[in-house]
């Protein structure tokens, strides 16, 4: 509301408050301005107007205030959950990378492994050649001894050269298969290396996605501090504009102050003669010293009013300042010891600082004894505590764990779309405590609003666990190790298919043209849909 509408409804309200009690009215339409509204007025009916006035002024600032309190909250939550997010996704993260090494070692320690065999089988090939060849030198040597022979033993000769055929038929026939069994061991391996190679770039890819994802979040929290600091300046700049005015107020009185002083003296020199002019100056000094203390004392309470119904503050600290003020009012008309202003402040700020410690202290210790009826409304996740009550069940394949990040994604978006609903304030820890405002009822939008929230982001974290559940009592007796022990290159293929089979479908891992991850549901099989395929 502008300046000259609060101070019209100053009017309006005065109306009410003369017409209840029967007295003189001023019309006040929309289309009058505001002098013309208070051109009737008499100076009594000017100050008791100016206090309806401000009294809706102090209606109006403590109206903004609960609003901007409620924007605040709203605003902190939001940051709260984008945090939480991102520390799940760097958990998620960091967990991938272990997978990956641990993959990546046994790769290497198998391809050690068929390497040393592969050199034992060539080293039995050479002790077999070197075999062979010193058996030709001695059948040889034999054909050598048999020729000088060969009149007494030709037929012997004949025998011996169909045996030495078929050993050499039977060597040559052997050789060659074992030439057969060394080529298809290379291909084996090289097969295992490409399907290694593959895997590590789809790991590669994966990671690439994770990071475009954080970046994202990086960006989109940045924007909501932005958003933080301009609240911050528009609080800046209407505290200054309350200080403006109260400066303001202050000079208006003590304008007036002056003029009704002037007045008096005024008065007082033209009813009195010379002779009596100097037996009537004490009187006059009296009447205009508590004149001037009374409205002294009235501006400070005023003033000190207003700031303290500004801050809200309790009940204690006013009734303070009412007899703090009130008193020392009276002992200065009485010509007792009486407090300055800066004494008189400093004494209500101890007073108020005092009852703040009060009221902090009795809070911690409600707080210490367990008294906390709000914590009942959140009934502990049962099936959290079973998936993690036993670590050794857990899998750590990497089909699993993809479809966990992808519920992760899904819930991050929800909270995200949820994050720039307008209606209703976020839950905080402070609301889950019974207060007298949130035991009456109220309008129940706001409240239906966060309830619905809560329970949607619940629902969502209660689904990625059931799943994960799920998963652990599919194998409840493998551990991470046997897994990895069971792990080949030639199963690699099978078991991600029937892992993708069983698990549900994840959400694409390509990058749209403005830059954000896809939304979309990846075909099944694959890590892209249909668009990005």
């Amino acid at each position: 509301m502008a300046e000259e509408e609060v101070a019209k409804l100053g009017v309006s309200l005065f109306n009410c408050q003369a017409s209840a009690e029967g007295r003189r009215t001023y019309p006040c339409t929309a289309g009058m301005s505001l002098a013309a509204c208070t051109a009737g007025m008499d100076p009594d009916t000017w100050n008791a107007y100016h206090i309806v006035s401000n009294r809706a002024r102090a209606v109006c600032y403590a109206t903004r205030q609960l609003q901007f309190r409620r924007r605040t909250e709203q605003t902190v939550n939001a940051l709260v959950s984008t945090a939480a997010g991102q520390l799940e996704a760097m958990r998620l993260l960091k967990d991938g990378q272990e997978e990956l090494k641990e993959l990546t070692e046994e790769s290497l320690q198998r391809v050690v492994r068929s390497q040393h065999e592969l050199l034992a089988e060539q080293e039995r090939l050479q002790g077999g050649q070197e075999q062979m060849a010193s058996s030709l030198r001695g059948n040889l040597e034999q054909l050598a001894q048999e020729e000088a022979l060969i009149a007494s033993g030709q037929q012997q000769v004949a025998q011996l050269i169909e045996g030495i055929t078929r050993k050499m038929e039977n060597m040559s026939i052997h050789l060659g298969e074992q030439d057969v069994e060394l080529q298809e061991g290379h291909q084996v391996i090289l097969a295992d290396l490409s399907r290694v190679q593959s895997r590590t770039q789809q790991v590669y890819a994966k990671i690439e996605s994770d990071l475009a994802l954080i970046q994202s979040y990086q960006s989109q929290t940045g924007l909501y501090y932005e958003e933080l600091m301009g609240k911050l300046q528009r609080v800046n700049r209407s505290l200054g504009q309350v200080l403006g005015a109260v400066e303001h107020l202050q000079s208006s009185v003590e304008s007036r102050l002056q003029h009704i002083q002037s007045v008096i003296a005024w008065t007082g020199d033209a009813g009195l003669n010379p002779a009596g002019l100097h037996a009537g100056q004490p009187q006059l000094g009296v009447s205009l010293g508590a004149i001037s203390t009374c409205t002294l004392h009235a501006a400070y309470f005023l003033l000190a009013a207003l700031l303290l119904a500004f801050l809200q503050t309790p009940g204690l600290p006013r009734a303070a300042l009412l007899v703090l003020v009130a008193a020392n009012a009276l002992s200065e008309l009485q010509r007792a010891a009486s407090l300055g202003f800066p004494a008189l402040t400093a004494l209500l700020v101890l007073v108020i600082t005092g009852h703040w410690l009060l009221t902090s202290v009795c809070h911690g210790a409600w707080r210490v004894q367990g008294q906390k009826p709000g914590l009942a409304l959140l009934p502990p996740p049962q099936r959290a505590v079973g998936a993690r009550a036993d670590p050794s069940s857990r899998r750590t394949s990497t089909p699993d764990r993809e479809c966990e990040t992808s519920l992760l994604k899904e819930e991050l978006h929800q909270l995200e779309d949820m994050s720039y609903l307008p209606d209703g304030p976020y839950l905080e820890p402070d609301s889950l405590r019974p207060s007298p405002s949130s035991a009456a009822p109220g309008p129940g939008l706001g409240h239906a609003t966060s309830l619905r929230r809560i329970s949607l982001a619940r629902s969502t974290w209660h689904e990625v666990l059931e799943r994960r559940a799920t998963s652990d009592k599919r194998h409840p007796g493998l551990s991470p190790a046997s897994l990895l022990r069971c792990y080949s290159p030639n199963q690699t293929l099978a078991s991600d298919m029937s892992t993708s089979l069983l698990s549900p479908r994840s959400l694409c891992q390509g990058v749209t043209r403005a830059g954000q991850p896809c939304r979309k549901k990846a075909v099944p099989g694959q890590d892209f849909c249909h668009v990005h395929a």
